[in-house]
């Protein structure tokens, strides 16, 4: 049992995190590389900004609330003796809460799918599908070097 909650708290931590980590609008404004290979409309650029805006301020309300759960299910844990029930309900409370995140980024992606045009909308989807790739070739990159610099192994 112990097993199969660190395997799901290690995956739910690892895809929490990579919502957390996207960084390509923090600084106020749409990326110029978005404006430019879309080829935007100062209004559709306008639109998508708002869209991005009340999207995350959506997610940054459940992050918080997840971040809760996970400091529940670690007081959980730490708890002696260990309430297996009391850990499951709130396991159970950040799969519903992760659900409702990938509900609002839904919403969001069918929110641009009416601003842009077919065109751009496909384009956008293979930038996405590029940096995920991208993203996800570092994290193994990463993850590689942190696990070999902690057993000492060449493993590659």
């Amino acid at each position: 049992m112990k097993k199969i909650v660190v395997c799901f708290l290690l995956f739910a931590l690892f895809c929490t995190a990579g919502f957390a980590r996207e960084e390509g609008w923090k600084r106020g404004g749409m990326p110029k590389e978005i404006v430019e290979k879309l080829q935007l409309t100062p209004t559709q650029s306008a639109q998508l900004e708002k869209q991005y805006k009340n999207e995350r301020q959506e997610m940054a309300a459940k992050f918080k609330e997840i971040k809760k759960l996970h400091e529940t299910l670690d007081a959980a844990f730490i708890q002696q003796p260990v309430n297996e029930s009391k850990i499951s309900a709130t396991i159970q409370l950040i799969k519903e809460t992760q659900m409702e995140l990938a509900d609002v980024h839904f919403r969001g992606l069918m929110h641009i799918r009416t601003i842009l045009t077919p065109e751009q909308f496909n384009k956008m989807i293979t930038m996405r599908r590029e940096l995920r790739n991208k993203m996800d070739k570092k994290m193994k990159h990463d993850m590689r070097q942190e696990f070999n610099k902690h057993s000492g192994a060449g493993i590659v």
